[in-house]
């Protein structure tokens, strides 16, 4: 479920890297190990050039022109 200001981490991710972006002001919640059963695409789009980045484990892919 997309919660506008609330970021879901895999208990994975660093413990430093999770208080990083909580004093960012992100709403942080650990969840188990491999639990985030999304797979967002995520594309940056800075000085006319297309960078983006999608989870691996699914089937994502980034495109553009």
């Amino acid at each position: 479920e997309f919660v506008p200001g609330k970021l879901n981490l895999e208990s994975r991710i660093k413990r430093e890297t999770a208080a990083a972006l909580a004093n960012l002001g992100h709403r942080i919640s650990v969840t188990g190990d491999w639990s985030n059963g999304s797979a967002p695409t995520i594309i940056k789009i800075g000085d006319g050039v297309l960078d983006g980045g999608a989870d691996p484990r699914r089937l994502r892919f980034i495109f553009g022109r």
